[in-house]
């Protein structure tokens, strides 16, 4: 069971966005809602690609946010969810359902941790390969190493880009806070 967060923790919203514990009630003044989101996306993003089971927190994937128990116990915030990160949510689950064989029940190798940049493949029984990469900084370009054939073509689900495997290399541009989900075409 994979979980960010819970009823007896901080919200990871709340955390990423530089939140502290020390903060009885704190409103969106006391942390920077946006890298928080940022963040939040890239947990999501490795839930989703990672082996277990993934779970989500009630809320976490509307933008609720809170501090240490029971503050993280916050009710579901109707009528005023953050409908991007729902967006994101649906689509890092969507990938997953497709690609079951790939970032439910794949191998996983790490292929880089390193600085702010995380990746990871997945290797299905078929042979059919997935990659999540995952940046926490600044946007940069990231090489790693891939045990794919030269030109062979791997889509991000989340973004439509491409990039093509060469020497047994991939490279990528990932973007500040970003994460993507390749499978290989």
């Amino acid at each position: 069971m994979n979980i960010v967060d819970s009823h007896d923790t901080v919200r990871a919203i709340y955390k990423f966005g530089g939140g502290s514990d020390s903060v009885a009630q704190p409103t969106k003044k006391d942390f920077d809602y946006n890298l928080g989101k940022a963040r939040l996306k890239l947990a999501a993003t490795f839930l989703m690609g990672y082996p277990g089971m993934p779970t989500i927190y009630y809320g976490d994937e509307a933008g609720q946010y809170g501090s240490g128990d029971p503050d993280c116990r916050r009710t579901y915030p109707w009528g005023k969810e953050d409908k991007d990160l729902i967006a994101h949510y649906k689509k890092v689950i969507g990938v997953r359902n497709a690609y079951k064989d790939i970032f439910a029940r794949g191998d996983v190798n790490t292929l880089k941790a390193e600085g702010d940049i995380y990746a990871f493949s997945r290797k299905a029984d078929s042979g059919k390969l997935g990659i999540v990469a995952l940046n926490r900084g600044k946007a940069q370009q990231v090489t790693l190493p891939v045990s794919a054939a030269d030109g062979a073509i791997f889509t991000d689900e989340l973004t439509s880009t491409k990039a093509t495997a060469n020497g047994g290399q991939l490279t990528l541009a990932l973007g500040e806070n970003q994460g993507m989900m390749l499978v290989e075409d």
